[in-house]
């Protein structure tokens, strides 16, 4: 009775996948799942746009910018991911002078080399990321060195044709020591979004 009722749910499954399925997939041996990215190599690039809060000494201001990121990382069962990589960015911003008047457009650069693990849920995930930063401005290319800590939360949709697209918000602490002897240490807040794609290797 039981084997007679597989074959027939069989044959009716059969009859609708037609109807029911979006696509058929080849059966493979060395199929590991396509929707997920367990144990698997990884890459992952994203970018997006933010605002900063700085604080300086007693001086605060904002700026904006924007920045990308390319991550290579090793999937860890079915839940963490740990990713390293780099990030390039900038910002620009309009400075007050010794009077408090904003005069001209400053952009500052930042190379940051940040570790990330991802906790993956269903659909979406949290990543906490730290790791080395390197500041420097337009026509001063003199390199403040500092650190990164950040968290995000993000979505990825379902893989649709070889990659699955993605946003996150996030929001990250800036420190930069600066180089000039009795200048104050620049703090960063950074709050934006950002897409992403993930790729499995």
């Amino acid at each position: 009775l039981e084997l007679s009722r597989v074959r027939m749910l069989l044959q009716a499954a059969d009859q609708s996948s037609k109807r029911d399925c979006p696509f058929w997939l080849t059966p493979r041996k060395d199929f590991d799942g396509r929707q997920i990215s367990d144990d698997r190599w990884q890459l992952t690039f994203g970018g997006g746009g933010r605002g900063n809060l700085l604080f300086q000494g007693d001086e605060r201001d904002l700026s904006f910018g924007g920045a990308g990121r390319a991550l290579l990382g090793r999937a860890i069962g079915d839940r963490f991911t740990l990713y390293a990589g780099a990030e390039f960015g900038g910002q620009a911003s309009f400075p007050k002078d010794e009077d408090g008047n904003r005069e001209q457009v400053r952009v500052d650069f930042e190379l940051a080399v940040p570790v990330v693990l991802r906790y993956r849920m269903v659909n979406s995930y949290v990543e906490l990321e730290g790791g080395y930063l390197a500041n420097f401005s337009e026509g001063d290319y003199d390199v403040a060195e500092g650190f990164r800590v950040g968290v995000a939360f993000g979505a990825r949709a379902p893989l649709a044709r070889w990659f699955y697209p993605g946003a996150a918000f996030q929001i990250l602490y800036d420190r930069i020591d600066p180089d000039e002897a009795g200048a104050s240490t620049l703090h960063t807040i950074r709050l934006g979004f950002r897409v992403a794609i993930d790729l499995n290797l």
